[in-house]
């Protein structure tokens, strides 16, 4: 029988509009990127010092989406920043050279500069409301924002594992072939492949597994298996309770707010009363689970997880 799961979309869109998961000073903004933005008076050393420490990049917001991202987290989530300038990360040393970017020399800037200083090196920012660039005293503290950027869950690389990818739980995937296996071929194929099989526990991972159907367009085996008709049976193949922990809505403006529920559900009570035996899990539409006779076949996603 068909799985629903309580994963409302447009509220999960909200929260990841204000909470980035594992990193509670950063927001997640609509192009999966993780942000926290500075009030320039704390001082360049401080905040690229705290930036540093957060394993982020300091004004590494180059393209338009990123752009867009932190104007949009700076009039919706720190509104108490009134700057006038948000710093873009590049240096000007003199009024006829290039500016250059801090973290790449050899790049240069190919938008209009306006110099408001005559003291170089000087710092490349944004004037906010019309995103022309200006370059700036050095000394100058006030009116000024900076934004430290990170990819969500700065955690392990994916790459390290052969045609993984990150997706925004954190959690590295991997599609298997063009073709359907049954079940026990697919779980074998990710064992060999490092992996298993998803497991879901929590919003982010339900999003990562609807980003995953979206992406590839075809229904894939989940971890979970049903040996009875009773769904208190189903489980993981790590023998765990399928439990499943949503996120609270955050009760302040404030995104150090937002805590996981300390409530965690139990998957099986959603279900409906199945239908035979010896049944396996996979992931029907976005947000649906299903459950079919595991000697079907199905698209075989693998995953490593961020454990």
């Amino acid at each position: 029988m068909i799985v629903y799961l309580l994963f409302l979309l447009l509220s999960l869109q909200r929260i990841i509009s204000e909470y980035c998961p594992k990193s509670e000073e950063f927001i997640l903004s609509q192009d999966n990127k993780c942000f926290k933005l500075y009030d320039g008076t704390i001082g360049f050393e401080n905040i690229s010092q705290s930036c540093n420490n957060n394993k982020g990049i300091l004004s590494g917001f180059i393209n338009n989406n990123e752009t867009r991202d932190v104007l949009q987290l700076l009039k919706n989530h720190y509104k108490d920043l009134n700057a006038t300038y948000i710093d873009r990360g590049f240096t000007c040393r003199n009024k006829k050279e290039p500016c250059l970017m801090n973290r790449n020399k050899n790049e240069g800037i190919l938008n209009n500069v306006t110099y408001l200083t005559d003291k170089f090196p000087c710092r490349g920012v944004m004037r906010i409301r019309d995103l022309t660039f200006f370059c700036i005293d050095m000394s100058i503290k006030t009116d000024i924002v900076y934004a430290c950027q990170k990819n969500p869950l700065y955690i392990k690389n994916c790459t390290s594992y052969n045609g993984y990818d990150k997706y925004i739980d954190g959690n590295c995937y991997k599609l298997l072939e063009k073709i359907d296996f049954t079940k026990k071929t697919a779980e074998i194929m990710c064992k060999d492949n490092s992996g298993t099989l998803p497991i879901i526990t929590n919003d982010f991972e339900n999003l990562a597994a609807n980003q995953l159907l979206d992406k590839h367009k075809s229904q894939f085996w989940l971890d979970f298996s049903c040996p009875t008709k009773n769904v208190s049976s189903c489980r993981w193949s790590t023998n765990k309770e399928m439990i499943y922990q949503k996120l609270e809505s955050c009760p302040t403006k404030n995104v150090s707010s937002c805590r996981w529920s300390t409530n965690k559900e139990m998957i099986y009570k959603k279900l409906e009363k199945l239908n035979d035996d010896n049944l396996c899990g996979h992931m029907k539409k976005p947000g649906i689970w299903d459950t079919d006779h595991c000697d079907k076949k199905k698209k075989v996603i693998c995953q490593i997880r961020n454990e």
